[in-house]
């Protein structure tokens, strides 16, 4: 029995072997053909890729501080409350934390057991913990201050004012001249600390500041944000007004290139508030300026006394413009004044002796007789008025020239013999003046018209001739200029004369 149960056992023993060997070889074969070979050698190595970048990811997401911290609390919460990571907690002096202490007011009988806390222990606890918060609120500050001095705001060496108008002098005396004033925000180097002065330079101006007025290195740096300034540069010739609308005072043109500090607080969308030299603020409308940042600086006192005079300068001209144009009107108006008065005189005179002449008691010879080398021409008063009827018809609402030489075309043709001999018989001529059956014809034989028309008259028939031989008037465009041997033009009217 004994040998047949081993032999049973080395039989049993070689079916298993053989059976392994044949599962090892399948795997061989599966690993030749699925892995390793070539047709799937490709998508292989995207896969062994992927799940390499899967685990760098996890790597990096377990390696971050932050998490480590967290896993590593995690990982210990079942252990005292001292084993906890303390590196952000506030200790005080004798390792006592801020967070030990809070717990203590808020659950005494974890600290003092079931009677709790009394009064002076609550009172030294209270102390720590204002104490540690003041600690923590240090170090914080610390930390913003170190950031700050690695960037723009860095003030190392350098000064910043939180008063406004500080006046920079050329010696450290409060009686010695001023040189130049910086405005709040206004920055510079410090050449030379005092105690109650300091030698700083700021946009080319050196001088002494009071030291208690400005703020230097760390301390400047911790406030530098706050001042971070804009800059408004002209782009284009500007107004600078006393408020953010086009109907406020203007207190000067800002040219090409000036730039001003901005006031944001004060600006709108439109209108752009600048802080001037003089300390005064004014408004330049958005669309002609660019914006630049970084610190204010001093301005020289010159600067200051430049832009006041310039807006006295400014405001004095415009007042000496108005004044221009307020003259200029009034002498217009009087002027008009004056020339309705004489026409209202001549046309008086000229009514006067029409009457006068009419009642037999005077002449108007003077005015009515014209006389030339070939041709002498008698005229009455009612000849006047007809005359001065028909310039008004034909050119009332033209220049003087105008109706001068159509009072001379009516003369001219009395003058000739191819036309009547008289002064009605010219005028009513059939298809000549055509004006003469308008209303404003009829209307001015009573009148005369008016000043001018009547004053047109009278000197063409004393002889005034302003249009040489002509004897028609027409608009330029219906003139057939083949035929004229002279023309003249006043007003919309060309006068002329044929062959």
């Amino acid at each position: 029995m004994g040998y047949y149960s081993k032999n049973n056992r080395q039989i049993s023993h070689k079916k298993i072997s053989q059976r392994n060997r044949i599962k090892l070889s399948r795997m061989k074969y599966n690993l030749r053909k699925n892995i390793f070979s070539g047709r799937y050698l490709v998508r292989n190595a995207l896969v062994v890729m992927i799940v390499a970048a899967v685990i760098a990811l996890i790597v990096v997401f377990l390696s971050i501080p932050g998490r480590s911290k967290a896993n590593k609390t995690e990982g210990q919460n079942t252990t005292k409350d001292t084993s906890k990571d303390t590196s952000d907690v506030i200790v005080d002096e004798e390792g006592f934390t801020l967070e030990t202490a809070n717990l203590a007011l808020t659950q005494p009988s974890m600290i003092g057991g079931e009677d709790g806390l009394g009064d002076s222990e609550k009172a030294e606890l209270e102390n720590l913990i204002s104490k540690a918060e003041r600690n923590g609120k240090a170090e914080v500050e610390k930390k913003d201050v170190q950031t700050l001095s690695n960037s723009q705001y860095d003030m190392t060496h350098k000064f910043l004012t939180e008063n406004d108008a500080v006046n920079i002098r050329i010696s450290p005396d409060p009686k010695a001249e001023v040189l130049g004033r910086l405005y709040i925000g206004g920055t510079g180097d410090v050449l030379e600390k005092g105690d109650e002065w300091t030698l700083i330079s700021s946009d080319g101006i050196e001088g002494y500041v009071a030291t208690d007025l400005i703020l230097m290195d760390e301390a400047a740096t911790e406030v530098a944000p706050k001042y971070w300034a804009t800059f408004a540069i002209v782009k284009e010739k500007v107004r600078v007004r006393a408020y953010g609308n086009e109907a406020s005072e203007v207190y000067f043109l800002a040219v090409t290139g000036e730039f001003f500090t901005v006031d944001s607080d004060r600006s709108t969308p439109d209108w752009v508030c600048v802080r001037l030299a003089d300390g005064s603020f004014g408004f330049v409308a958005s669309k002609y300026i660019s914006i630049s940042e970084g610190f204010a600086e001093a301005v020289t006192i010159d600067e200051i006394e430049g832009m006041k005079d310039r807006k006295a300068d400014y405001k004095a001209r415009m007042l000496a413009q108005e004044k221009e144009r307020e003259q200029a009107a009034q002498d217009k108006e009087q002027a008009a004044k004056d020339k309705k008065a004489q026409e209202d005189q001549e046309l008086e005179a000229a009514k006067a002796q029409a009457e006068a002449e009419k009642n037999g008691e005077g002449t108007v010879i003077s005015l009515l007789k014209t006389t030339d080398t070939t041709v002498t021409v008698e005229t009455t008063v009612s000849d006047l008025y007809l005359l001065a009827a028909i310039v008004y018809a034909e050119s009332g609402g033209e220049c003087y020239d105008a109706q001068l030489a159509v009072a001379n075309v009516v003369v001219n043709r009395l003058k000739s013999s191819r036309y009547p001999n008289t002064m009605a018989e010219v005028i009513y001529q059939p298809y000549q003046f055509t004006a003469c059956k308008t209303k404003n014809f009829a209307n001015a034989l009573k009148t005369g018209g008016s000043a001018s028309a009547l004053r047109a008259a009278q000197e063409a028939l004393a002889g005034i001739n302003n249009v040489g031989p002509c004897i028609g008037f027409k608009f330029p465009r219906a003139i057939d200029y083949s035929k004229v041997t002279y023309c003249v033009q006043y007003g919309a009217i060309m006068f002329f004369t044929y062959y």
